[in-house]
């Protein structure tokens, strides 16, 4: 399931949310309402109770990938931490944080999280692309 089903998944039929849901298809799909996406997906982070236990880390984890969507970097990488302290074996939270600190030339840590995305799930080509990237572009890394 790709990241717009899940919110859909997520979100649909939840009114403490809000009836504006349609926000989440508007910027899925055309990136129109990131500030309303911003929004909801703050308020539930706010209040965690609003999503099924377990959740939250999801929550965080497409508030990072809007984030880095504007080229807010360091606001991903937070929601990406924050995921990660959620649930440790979410190889998704690692891949994303691994490139989003590629911008700021932050290679070290770029590497150690892509290659701990790929240890937890071998299949992420976007890990396997960005560590060839790495190698290609740095040094000693």
């Amino acid at each position: 399931m790709g990241l717009f089903g899940f919110a859909k998944r997520l979100f649909q039929g939840r009114d403490a949310i809000g009836p504006d849901f349609s926000a989440l298809d508007v910027y899925f799909h055309s990136g129109q309402s990131q500030a309303r996406v911003m929004e909801i997906f703050t308020k539930v982070i706010n209040s965690p109770e609003l999503v099924p236990p377990g959740e939250l880390v999801m929550v965080y984890y497409l508030r990072a990938r809007i984030f880095a969507f504007r080229n807010e970097f360091d606001q991903a990488i937070d929601d990406c931490t924050k995921a990660i302290e959620l649930d440790p074996s979410y190889a998704g939270a690692y891949s994303s944080r691994g490139r989003f600190y590629l911008p700021s030339r932050r290679f070290d840590l770029a590497k150690a999280d892509l290659e701990k995305a790929l240890e937890l799930d071998p299949t992420i080509e976007e890990s396997k692309e960005a560590l060839v990237w790495l190698a290609r572009h740095t040094r000693g890394v």
